[in-house]
């Protein structure tokens, strides 16, 4: 999938999983293209992204894949775990377990790694497979920035964030929130979103 957040669903090495010929299961396939990716590259974009899947979950009401995103981080951050998979508490655990029983390293599948284009789609405007490859990518980029909480934390958001907490906290900002998403909530699920918002 294009965007900011990295969400790969093509493994850059294929051979173990296809050599072995094992299954036609989709989404077992996509588990082992996943599983061959366990690149240190790979692993630190998918970790760094990870707040951002979290906050897109919420945004399509899909709070059991922001949950496992947030938990995917507990597995990953402590062990060292969004180096190296290998590393993540879940293998640690099933060196302990017996032979048959394994814990999964990764939590969520790559439709609970969600794009700002995926939430658009969920709340009722153009799918997000039926734009171009640039569209996507820009919405997916713009969108990804601004729905990242590390974009808040870091750099010109951190700026942006400090300066924009005063106006926000108050009536201005919130009066300015619900222009811009009424603006682009013409859907009946992001008006519902609008309306969630206590107006």
């Amino acid at each position: 999938m294009p965007g900011f957040g990295f969400n790969s669903g093509a493994g850059f090495g294929i051979g173990r999983g296809f050599a072995a010929g094992t299954t036609q299961d989709p989404e077992e396939l996509q588990r082992i293209l996943e599983d061959e990716e366990n690149s240190t590259i790979s692993n630190v974009l998918r970790f760094i992204s990870r707040p951002g899947f979290a906050v897109r979950s919420l945004l399509k009401g899909d709070y059991r894949a922001a949950l496992k995103n947030i938990g995917q981080i507990g597995l990953d951050l402590p062990t060292a775990g969004f180096i190296n998979r290998d590393l993540n508490l879940a293998s640690i655990a099933t060196v302990f377990l017996p032979e048959d029983y394994e814990i999964p390293e990764e939590l969520t599948r790559q439709e609970e790694r969600p794009e700002f284009s995926d939430v658009l789609e969920a709340w009722g405007f153009q799918p997000a497979a039926s734009r171009g490859f640039w569209e996507r990518l820009a919405i997916d980029v713009g969108g990804g920035i601004i729905t990242d909480p590390l974009t808040l934390l870091s750099g010109p958001g951190k700026g942006i964030a400090s300066g924009l907490g005063g106006p926000l906290a108050g009536d201005t900002g919130r009066k300015a929130t619900e222009t811009v998403l009424s603006t682009v909530g013409t859907s009946a699920k992001g008006q519902a979103a609008i309306g969630a918002m206590g107006r």
